[in-house]
């Protein structure tokens, strides 16, 4: 058939022709518009076949992301294709291939892992991931609120292993937020979406030799954005360090230590305006001194006053020692009562079954007294 197909099935993938056709006679979902953008028969010539969509999961700034399965070991991952509309644009192909070149160079179990990135003949950007299954930090938070504060740390202190790792190879990831944390239904954490990752002289991940960001350009998301970065000026780890200060803050109380609905006053507020302390935000909840102290430093406006590694927060959070069963809650800290050894119950049982029997004999003895003088 000639040209591109009218619509595309997102369950299956099947391109279709027929303009009258509303649903995939296949498995009854509703179509979707094609036409040269249509993701059915773009993935097709990205992965050369290998792949095959089932369906859409997200989209970020740069590209839409899929779950797929591949032909021969049937394995699911997930795939990221850039944007339709960005395809002609050579700094955002450039932008997307840094994100694939980035994640490929952090080594850490807390990154999403890359399987796969590259270009097409057809000149399609692609970048295959595992999948991951969970939900982000930021649904969680929306769906439930304030997480333990057990749970809240350890979450930020995966997050903090996870930009550790990144620091070590000259990358800062310029947008950590809740939406960026995923949760995996494991119990681990990954970092995700490193779309506008810098390099720390500023050259792009893949070394072409020129930035791809302007100095002055402001990038990153209003709400967690630290000073420097709503400045315009240069990043460095610390940056990073603010921002996770910022989301450990919202994990913690439920909602970010600023806001404001538009976004240049919330920017000046990072600038400008005092954080608050955790107790200000949540009076119900005894937190650590260590816990807020730590908060506070990761908030405060000047890089050099912050902690100057993530490995130092990690490290915090772990001398924090809350633990599943030492969560606080409105009543204070939770305690848990420790169970005798294995070795130790035969012969306390004996001693009770003893103290009850001779409780009964002296009783049964006290009575038959009793009833002989009256």
């Amino acid at each position: 058939m000639d040209g591109p197909p009218v619509s595309v099935c997102p369950a299956c993938n099947e391109p279709y022709w027929d303009p009258e056709m509303s649903h995939c006679p296949h498995d009854g979902t509703r179509l979707e518009a094609g036409g040269e953008a249509g993701p059915a028969t773009r993935v097709d010539l990205v992965v050369g076949q290998r792949y095959r969509l089932l369906g859409k999961i997200g989209e970020g700034g740069m590209g839409s992301v899929f779950v797929a399965e591949h032909a021969l070991s049937l394995r699911r991952v997930a795939m990221k294709i850039i944007k339709p509309e960005l395809e002609s644009s050579k700094i955002a192909r450039q932008r997307f291939l840094r994100e694939c070149h980035t994640l490929e160079r952090i080594d850490s179990p807390h990154v999403v892992e890359v399987l796969e990135a590259g270009e097409s003949p057809a000149n399609e950007i692609y970048l295959v991931m595992e999948l991951l299954e969970g939900r982000t930090l930021g649904e969680r938070i929306q769906a439930e609120g304030p997480l333990p504060m057990w749970e809240a740390c350890e979450i930020a202190a995966q997050v903090a292993s996870a930009l550790q790792a990144a620091h070590e190879v000259g990358i800062v990831h310029r947008d950590m937020k809740p939406d960026n944390v995923f949760l995996c239904d494991d119990g681990t954490v990954r970092v995700i979406d490193f779309g506008i990752a810098r390099l720390l002289d500023g050259q792009t991940v893949e070394g072409a030799g020129r930035k791809l960001t302007a100095d002055g350009t402001i990038v990153g998301t209003p709400a967690y954005i630290s000073p420097e970065q709503a400045a315009g000026k240069p990043v460095d780890p610390r940056s990073d360090l603010y921002s996770l200060g910022v989301v450990l803050f919202e994990a913690l109380t439920g909602e970010p230590p600023f806001w404001d609905d538009h976004p240049v006053m919330l920017m000046g507020l990072h600038l400008k305006a005092t954080p608050p302390a955790l107790r200000d935000r949540r009076s119900d909840l005894p937190y650590p001194p260590a816990l807020e102290a730590l908060v506070a430093g990761l908030l405060q406006k000047k890089p050099e006053e912050r902690p100057s590694a993530a490995r130092d927060v990690e490290a915090a959070l772990r001398a924090l020692n809350l633990g599943e069963h030492a969560r606080p809650s409105q009543h204070g800290p939770t305690t848990v009562m420790s169970r005798p050894p294995v070795g130790m119950r035969g012969p306390m049982l004996v001693w009770i079954a003893l103290a009850i029997g001779v409780f009964l004999f002296f009783g049964i003895v006290a009575i038959g007294l009793i009833w002989l003088l009256g």
